[in-house]
């Protein structure tokens, strides 16, 4: 086992909860976000930088106000959070810990395994503000391997345990118990879509801008994120949808060229077997191969398939009429569907209408990565935390 923070782990396990959203918490939060933001390699990493910017004191102030603000609730921590953080995406932990801490709970993280250099600057951050905040009883960031003992020693001694490995993570814990009092939160595999207004987009003098946001929610992380969309609807008349297609596309390409971005090797090799497998399974036919770019024309609704595995810029496309065909080609895996168009309402109208499991956010093109405190549908905060009515 590897302590990444310079924290006295046996204080962490014993620490008390707080309650939420308590000023030496904030004001903590506040020193990392100073001291990623006046860090000259955070400018490297946008994701990093994202995060020091999320936990600026005065946004911070802003998101304790809305749970808060009232002054008819209290919001007490239930006790040490034991976090298992992902290995997809480098800094995902980070807003779990940041959750559980303003919720008022001493936490112990297990981070990947996965060398990222974002987690290391984010680690230095929280030592650096330890001393001034005397915090480092109540943070602990920890790296080991399949270790099932201690797997089971903060499984059994936490009061709340959050999972983000997906869906073979959480069936690795259920085997290790939590106390009877205990919360658990789960995060399972899902994935991502996107719906674009035809009509729309070609009408809009944002084309350039719109591939670079679709960029930004896809590629950083090639396309690995449970946020990334795999699919890309269409939405409109055939005639429209065909010149909207070809104006994306092609500015897509152009935004890669313009990052200088680089597929990993392999990546062609890998899009061809992915084709393959699907077009075995279901009425597929290719529309663009590109060195980081594979695009794949479902010409049916069981042709969608969000769980199909590509990743590196592989995308299924599908044509539809109306917003009601999206309960046809979506189901309770799906996470997120970003748009371009004016589209939320009418989405949202469709979720309700159809009675629809899936879909759990719905964000313009551009913020599908952008973390919130209530993911999934579930609000970090309120779960991670006590409530009292006053």
């Amino acid at each position: 086992m590897q302590e990444l923070t310079n924290s006295d782990f046996g204080n962490v396990l014993s620490a008390a909860p707080m309650r939420a959203f308590d000023p030496s918490v904030l004001g903590f939060l506040d020193d990392v976000s100073q001291k990623i933001l006046n860090t000259s390699t955070t400018r490297q990493f946008p994701d990093l930088a994202t995060l020091g910017f999320f936990l600026r004191r005065k946004n911070l102030d802003r998101i304790g106000r809305g749970y808060l603000g009232d002054g008819k609730v209290f919001l007490m921590g239930r006790g040490l959070a034991f976090h298992v953080g992902p290995a997809n995406v480098p800094l995902n932990f980070a807003y779990s810990l940041v959750a559980s801490l303003l919720a008022g709970n001493p936490s112990v993280v297990r981070v990947s395994s996965r060398p990222f250099p974002q987690v290391d600057l984010f680690v230095d951050a929280l030592n650096a503000a330890f001393d001034a905040a005397k915090m480092s009883n109540r943070v602990s960031i920890l790296r080991y391997g399949h270790d099932s003992a201690m797997n089971e020693r903060l499984s059994q001694t936490c009061d709340l345990r959050v999972i983000w490995g997906g869906d073979q993570t959480i069936q690795t814990f259920a085997s290790i118990p939590v106390p009877a009092r205990a919360t658990e939160i789960h995060f399972a595999n899902r994935y991502s879509a996107a719906v674009i207004d035809a009509r729309d987009y070609l009408e809009t003098c944002e084309a350039r801008e719109i591939a670079q946001k679709f960029y930004n929610d896809v590629y950083p992380f090639e396309q690995n994120a449970c946020t990334a969309p795999k699919l890309v609807f269409w939405l409109g008349e055939d005639v429209v949808i065909r010149q909207a297609k070809e104006r994306f596309w092609s500015e897509l390409k152009q935004t890669m060229h313009r990052a200088q971005y680089q597929p990993a090797e392999g990546v062609g090799v890998r899009h061809f077997k992915s084709v393959a497998q699907l077009a075995v399974e279901a009425p597929i036919r290719r529309s663009i191969s590109h060195p980081s770019l594979t695009v794949i024309e479902a010409e049916t609704a069981s042709a969608c398939r969000l769980d199909h595995g590509a990743s590196e810029g592989f995308f299924l496309e599908r044509s539809i009429q109306h917003l009601g065909e999206l309960s046809d080609a979506l189901d309770q895996r799906c996470q997120t569907l970003a748009f371009v168009g004016d589209l939320k309402t009418d989405i949202l109208s469709c979720v309700a209408e159809h009675g629809m499991k899936g879909v759990d956010r719905v964000v313009p093109v551009g913020t599908a990565g952008h973390f919130s405190f209530v993911w999934e549908g579930k609000d970090l905060i309120r779960l991670m935390s006590r409530s009292f009515e006053l």
